[in-house]
């Protein structure tokens, strides 16, 4: 490496109790399309559902080349007891300058309701605001919902607006959102 080459950052693996979240590997492509090809996990996200393994696959090759700290970082939520991969967390449309990003995640159904998303989203909360010095995390949320408007206020995220009239799209129709924001410092 010349002296001119910068230097990459190791990947931010975040470690919680149950928990390792890290970068994605070509061994959770099935885990995955347990969520990005599911018409009711789709149905909450901003884009449309993955008809096929191929395209989830493509998506798992793009989400493991990410390195962080841009404008977006991905990880894969991975049981620390077997690594297997349940969700996928994400901050993304960073403004560094403005201190602040978005945040989503999304569990395979089978996964949801264990407290894996409410852990996993903790852990980069508090990366965010101290490794990234992020000021605000948004959370755009279709009002439909509520389980994930539940983890937000869980976590300390207040209701600040909406809904946003139709403000994604996917698979060919508009949805509203509502906005939630965190403050550093407001963070449960």
């Amino acid at each position: 490496m010349s002296a001119a080459t910068p230097r990459r950052k190791p990947f931010p693996v975040l470690d919680t109790d149950r928990l390792r979240l890290r970068r994605f590997a070509a061994r959770d492509v099935d885990a995955m399309h347990g969520a990005f090809g599911n018409a009711t996990a789709m149905w909450y996200w901003n884009s449309p559902r993955f008809k096929t393994r191929a395209e989830t696959a493509r998506l798992v090759r793009v989400l493991a080349k990410a390195d962080g700290p841009q404008w977006w970082l991905a990880w894969a939520i991975a049981r620390r007891r077997d690594d297997r991969c349940v969700g996928m967390i994400n901050y993304h449309h960073r403004e560094a300058g403005n201190g602040r990003l978005e945040l989503g995640w999304i569990l395979a159904p089978r996964h949801q309701g264990k407290g894996y998303a409410r852990e996993a989203a903790a852990a980069v909360i508090r990366y965010c605001f101290n490794q990234l010095d992020t000021h605000r995390i948004e959370a755009m949320i279709v009002p439909e919902n509520t389980v994930s408007i539940r983890l937000a206020e869980s976590l300390g995220f207040r209701f600040e607006g909406g809904p946003i009239r139709d403000r994604w799209r996917a698979d060919g129709k508009y949805h509203s959102v509502l906005m939630y924001g965190l403050l550093a410092g407001e963070e449960r």
